[in-house]
C-alpha cells in the first residue's frame, strides 16, 4: 500500500513577501561584486564552501580559493 503525503498548505503571501528586499548598485561598484559573486560560486562548485560576497573583499576571497586549490593538489 502506498503512503500519502498531507496536503501542504497554501503559502502565505504578505506585502512584505511580494516586494523583496533589494540594495541599489552603483555602477562604479557592479564589477567588484560580480568578481566576488563568481569567487563564490567557484568556491561553492568547487569546494562545497559557501561565503558571503558581502563580508568578505576581493583578495580575501583570492585568498580562501587559493589556499583551497593549494590544499587540494
Amino acid at each position: 500500500m502506498a503512503a500519502h503525503a498531507a496536503p501542504l498548505p497554501a503559502p502565505i503571501v504578505t506585502k512584505k513577501a511580494a516586494s523583496p528586499r533589494y540594495d541599489p548598485v552603483p555602477i562604479e561598484k557592479m564589477d567588484s561584486i560580480l568578481r566576488r559573486i563568481k569567487l563564490v560560486e567557484v568556491i561553492l562548485k568547487n569546494y562545497g564552501r559557501a561565503y558571503d560576497y558581502r563580508a568578505h573583499t576581493t583578495p580575501e576571497l583570492e585568498k580562501i580559493l587559493s589556499e583551497l586549490e593549494d590544499n587540494q593538489g
